[in-house]
């Protein structure tokens, strides 16, 4: 009887060993748990794209996911959503709109500062470009040289040969001390002029 007891006390502290050795590994530990929320995700991009905008931005290790967060006014985000990867494509948003977007990051310990601040003007219609140059200059004039700066690029990105949109964008980079991006700018704005006035005297009679 003696020897039975033995044995099945034996078996029991056998079970109890390997339950302890098998929660010590699944276990995470602490050594590996971070003391402190990540810092915010670097290097947020925007991209006009034909869904609406592709958020992107630099992963951050050891981060959980992501908060993007998004308005139509600096500073003051109405919207977020989460995204577990380092990008994401918002749909559904306002074609003409100014739009503001910053990112934090996750970790056990909590979520980051936001990220530093991207914006854009979405739009997709070449037609507007105009309208966005005299909306660039009207800020611009107000000393509003950051959102001004949006609309001149907006006016570029969507009309690439309009040299008043360069002209005006290498006006604002002068006023801002920019001189190498206000020089690229002139030159690019008078070759367009330049082959503007060759191909109209091309196909003059």
């Amino acid at each position: 009887m003696q020897v039975g007891k033995d044995r099945f006390n034996l078996l029991l502290l056998l079970i109890f060993s390997v339950i302890l050795i098998l929660s010590s590994c699944s276990r995470p530990s602490t050594a590996d748990m971070p003391t402190a929320p990540p810092g915010p995700p670097p290097n947020v991009q925007l991209q006009v794209v034909r869904e609406g905008i592709h958020v992107s931005w630099d992963c951050v290790p050891g981060v959980t996911h992501y908060t993007v967060f998004w308005g139509t006014d600096r500073d003051q985000y109405r919207n977020l959503i989460n995204a577990e990867s380092c990008s994401l494509t918002l749909t559904g948003l306002k074609k003409g709109r100014f739009y503001a977007f910053a990112v934090t990051a996750w970790n056990q310990q909590g979520e980051s500062d936001y990220s530093r601040e991207a914006a854009v003007v979405y739009d997709d219609d070449p037609g507007r470009a105009s309208e966005y140059v005299e909306k660039g200059n009207d800020l611009m004039e107000r000393g509003m040289y950051s959102d001004a700066h949006l609309y001149f690029s907006a006016a570029i990105r969507l009309d690439p040969q309009n040299a008043a949109a360069y002209r005006r964008r290498g006006l604002l980079y002068e006023r801002t001390n920019q001189s190498a991006l206000a020089r690229d700018d002139y030159r690019r704005a008078e070759r367009l002029l330049s082959q503007k006035q060759h191909a109209k005297q091309q196909n003059s009679p």
